[in-house]
């Protein structure tokens, strides 16, 4: 077990009574709450003669709040030794800067671990301040140059620290009684009672808690905390923050509803977590009565009636024309329908006594909730609803017409297609027959051309080559019929005496062969020069 003071720099003074009351906590300035922040890692120092890899070691800041309203940050590590600790940061400066540093009567703290983290600093008087933490570069804000405490002989290993600064997104003042009016001048009625708040998280989103005090319990969401994770982690300038986007707080269960009334404090309070149950808020009453309210699971629900992580009411809503646009229809229904209060579930103490005014004054602030929240915000949104119906009439109406004009212009584009089919049909004939024309007209300008062409001059002499193949071709017929005459004539001359035949069979055979072959070769060439006769003179 390890003992920080966060008075004493970190020394811790044994022989100090217990029982003894100091000067620092008449004054505030004694610890009241305390909350683990996101781990971080800490990098040692390069030695000399030391390799030059760096260990890191991971550690928890635990953020401390005093009755005064500042707040120290410590870092603790289960690998730290029992004389081995960081110096205590702190206070840390809030910015942009109060005159009452943002309330004097500081009763709890927590850290939402999200990115960036988000430290909620509770007030007795009812006030919640968000404040974003952020990093700075400044070196002077370094643990071990800014804070007020000496750092011990061993902190001197690991690199150091900046000390964080705390942004003040937002403060947000709870409705601890009921507001309500006086009947006689319709004043409202103030309430001066204060009390202690308890935070607690909530487990199924990091991004709504719960507030827990001697008059109810609240539940407070953070949706601008997307836009803010985007404006921090953007690379470029073109995100920004969010404007007129503010936490979501919503007034669950009120024990002491008239400033009268008399303080029945929550003795307790758990979120019920188990996956076969829906999540529930469960509270534990003065007169030891468990009460259970649903809550939501996400964080953009809008159209739940107990939504409690939705974006803040928009101003007034525009023309119907431009919402068309801008975002979905049920996104701003569910917007309209938003509550930005709502009426508790009432558990006053056993004791309390109320009279006939004081009921009637709680009816009263009950049916204008009802009636502002619920009635008007329903009306609203109907009158939206018919205005879209009329709209989507009107563009049906007008689709319908566009519809029947298109089935009109189709009609005639169809009938103007056909026309122009058959006339590029007429077209392409057209252009056939004057090819042709335009070819043979081109044949009778060449043929009365004075001097041959290539081609012409090409043909000529392929011309007289076949007329000499001819002729010589004729030649070899000639001889060929006169040696086929003579061995007809000396067969014949054969046959008839009784000697032996001069030509056997099979050289009879092969003659033939030969002539027919010859004869088939000079009945192509006659058919090649027929051919070349008739393109000459064509």
């Amino acid at each position: 077990m390890k003992t920080i003071d966060l008075d004493n720099a970190g020394r811790f003074d044994f022989s100090a009574s217990p029982t003894k009351i100091r000067l620092s906590s008449a004054l505030g300035e004694t610890a009241v709450s305390f909350d683990f922040g996101p781990a971080t890692e800490l990098k040692t120092r390069q030695r000399l003669g030391v390799s030059a890899l760096q260990e890191t070691l991971p550690v928890w800041p635990v953020y401390v709040v005093k009755g005064n309203g500042d707040v120290m940050v410590v870092y603790t590590s289960l690998r730290f030794t029992r004389n081995e600790q960081l110096p205590v940061q702190g206070p840390l400066m809030m910015s942009p800067p109060a005159d009452d540093n943002y309330g004097l009567d500081a009763c709890s703290i927590r850290c939402l671990n999200i990115s960036p983290p988000v430290v909620v600093i509770a007030t007795c008087e009812g006030k919640l301040h968000h404040c974003v933490v952020m990093a700075t570069d400044d070196d002077d804000l370094s643990i071990s140059g800014h804070s007020s405490l000496a750092p011990p002989p061993n902190a001197s290993i690991y690199e150091p620290v900046a000390e964080p600064t705390l942004w003040v997104y937002e403060s947000v003042e709870l409705e601890l009684s009921l507001t309500t009016t006086d009947i006689i001048d319709d004043r409202l009625i103030e309430d001066d009672f204060t009390c202690p708040i308890r935070l607690k998280k909530d487990p199924c989103t990091s991004t709504r808690y719960h507030c827990c005090h001697g008059a109810g319990v609240h539940s407070v969401a953070l949706p601008w905390l997307s836009c803010v994770h985007r404006f921090l982690t953007a690379e470029s300038n073109e995100s920004s923050l969010p404007h007129n986007q503010e936490c979501v707080v919503e007034h669950l269960v009120c024990t002491k509803p008239l400033p009268s009334s008399p303080a029945a404090p929550i003795l307790g309070l758990d979120i019920i977590t188990d996956p076969s149950l829906s999540p529930s808020l469960l509270t534990l009453t003065s007169d030891f009565e468990f009460v259970a309210l649903p809550l939501s699971t996400k964080c953009s629900s809008l159209s739940e009636p107990r939504s409690l992580l939705s974006d803040s009411p928009g101003p007034a809503v525009t023309s119907p024309l431009r919402q068309l646009n801008r975002e979905p229809f049920d996104q701003h229904i569910a917007k309209i329908l938003l509550r930005s209060s709502s009426h508790p579930v009432l558990k006053s103490g056993p004791k309390s006594e109320l009279s006939q005014q004081e009921c009637f004054q709680l009816l009263t602030r009950a049916t204008q909730v009802f009636r502002e929240e619920y009635i008007q915000k329903q009306d609203l949104a109907r009158q939206e609803i018919e205005t879209r119906v009329r709209i989507l009439h009107e563009q049906k109406k007008q689709q319908q017409r566009d519809i029947s004009t298109l089935s009109q212009s189709r009609n005639i584009l169809q009938d103007k297609g056909e026309g122009l089919a058959s006339k590029l049909n007429s077209a392409q004939e057209n252009q056939e027959a004057l090819l042709r024309r335009l070819d043979q007209i081109m044949r009778k300008i060449q043929s009365r051309v004075p001097m041959l062409s290539d081609a012409e001059k090409h043909m000529l002499r392929e011309l007289k080559t076949i007329k000499g193949n001819l002729d010589t071709f004729a030649k070899k017929l000639q001889q060929v019929k006169i040696k086929q005459d003579f061995q007809a004539r000396t067969a014949a001359g054969d046959r008839q005496g009784p000697g032996s035949p001069a030509i056997q069979k099979g050289q009879i055979n092969q003659l033939r062969g030969i002539l027919t072959q010859e004869g088939e070769e000079i009945a192509d060439l006659m058919k090649k020069v027929t051919q070349l006769k008739m393109e000459t003179n064509s």
